[in-house]
């Protein structure tokens, strides 16, 4: 009996100490290992089992969550073998299909291959089968330009403006166009562009009749640059003569023209005055009238210029975008006569307006002349103005082939 009593208990130690050794190995698995499949069933290798059960497995994360079939190693590539999931001697689970990866894991094998998964069709590579989750068409491309980002479109480069167009540019991005008139608000950004136009026309053919006349400093009380000297020489510095008065005196024009017109190229006669025969009524952006030109035969010859050809009017730089009434282009007399062509060329033809105007200011512009605005020199000189033809000066200078484009 004491021998059997001895025997039981050395069998009942041995159990024990066998299930502590069994209980220690699963202690990081925390499984139990079911019986496994055989040759064609599913096999799934998961987390639980992967973590240490199969130490034959070098690298268990790479395959985490693909599943497959039980098969012999013979009919599995070795890329997609998985030992220890499948019962019997020689079969291996064999990936076949992708699940989607559980939580927390990445698909490192393509990337570890030197590789990059997309699309086939963008590999132009070497393909690495077996190592991309998702369709047969996402694949593993390694070296040959295999990242299957496409190449962005190049973004143009924007080209600086030229020719005409950079005037009016300089018009454009100008203080003077972007600046509120007292009691007329903003000009309209036409009329900033189509007096930078012009202008450009003078800095052109500074030799012009009319050009020399009015780049002269000092012509009389009734002058309108005299009338203004002390205003222009504190807000624009001293005068010279040349291109500098004709500088000066458009900067006055703009300021002039906003109070007459707004700055709309087209505006008829003055309503509440009673200026109404071919002769006195008054016209375009600065409101003259075609009586003025007996004070010179500079304007009739401007009036004659361009009565024969619009080459030069700037049409499209005043005119674009702005739409005028039918009181406003109404012109009054009887159509035949010299005044009644001259309103209607005014409209048409601001340029010619302007170049009419810039004579008159010399001779009629000063403390008793014919313009309100100027008597009382409520007419703004703003030298941002001033500065903005100096940018038109400067790049016609530089560019003198943007001179025949001007006529056009």
């Amino acid at each position: 009996m004491r021998a059997l009593a001895y025997l039981v208990g050395a069998l009942l130690f041995c159990g024990v100490i066998a299930n502590s050794i069994d209980t220690d190995a699963d202690t990081d698995t925390d499984v139990e290992h079911p019986t496994l499949p055989g040759v064609g069933s599913k096999c799934l290798p998961t987390f639980a089992r992967l973590h240490k059960r199969v130490g034959a497995w070098k690298h268990p994360r790479k395959l985490l969550g693909y599943e497959g079939v039980c098969k012999s190693e013979g009919s599995c590539q070795a890329i997609n073998q998985v030992h220890g999931y499948c019962a019997g001697i020689g079969v291996v689970c064999c990936k076949e299909s992708p699940t989607p990866l559980l939580r927390g894991t990445v698909d490192t094998r393509c990337p570890s291959a030197g590789g990059a998964c997309g699309p086939r069709a963008n590999c132009k590579g070497t393909l690495k089968p077996g190592l991309c989750p998702g369709s047969a068409d996402n694949v593993c491309c390694v070296g040959g330009g295999s990242t299957p980002t496409p190449t962005p479109t190049p973004t143009p480069t924007p080209q600086p403006a030229s020719g005409v167009a950079a005037i009016t540019g300089f018009a454009d991005a100008s203080v003077c166009s972007k600046r509120q008139w007292s009691g007329r608000g903003s000009a309209p950004k036409q009329y900033i562009r189509g007096l930078a136009v012009t202008y450009a026309k003078a800095v052109c053919n500074p030799s012009r009749a009319d050009l020399l006349f009015v780049g002269k400093t000092e012509l009389g009380s009734n002058d309108a640059l005299s009338w203004y000297g002390s205003i222009l020489k504190q807000k624009l510095g001293p005068n010279s003569a040349g291109m500098n008065t004709v500088r000066q005196l458009y900067t006055l024009l703009v300021g002039l023209g906003m109070r007459e017109s707004s700055g709309t190229y087209c505006v008829g006669r003055d309503m509440s005055a009673s200026f109404s025969s071919p002769d006195t009524a008054e016209a375009g952006l600065f409101q003259t009238s075609w009586g003025a030109h007996t004070r010179s035969t500079l304007m009739d010859q401007l009036f004659n210029q361009y009565r024969a050809s619009k080459a030069g009017c700037a049409i499209a730089q005043f005119t674009t975008g702005l739409s005028c009434s039918a009181s406003n282009l109404k012109n009054w007399g009887d159509p035949s006569t010299a005044g009644y062509q001259w309103q209607q060329l005014t409209k048409q033809c601001p340029a010619f307006s302007t170049e009419y105007a810039a004579v008159l200011l010399r001779l009629n512009g000063g403390a008793k002349g014919e313009w309100g605005p100027l008597r009382t020199k409520a007419a703004e000189v703003v030298p941002e103005c001033f500065s903005m033809f100096g940018q038109v000066e400067a790049y016609v200078k530089a560019n003198p082939s943007v001179c025949p484009l001007l006529l056009a």
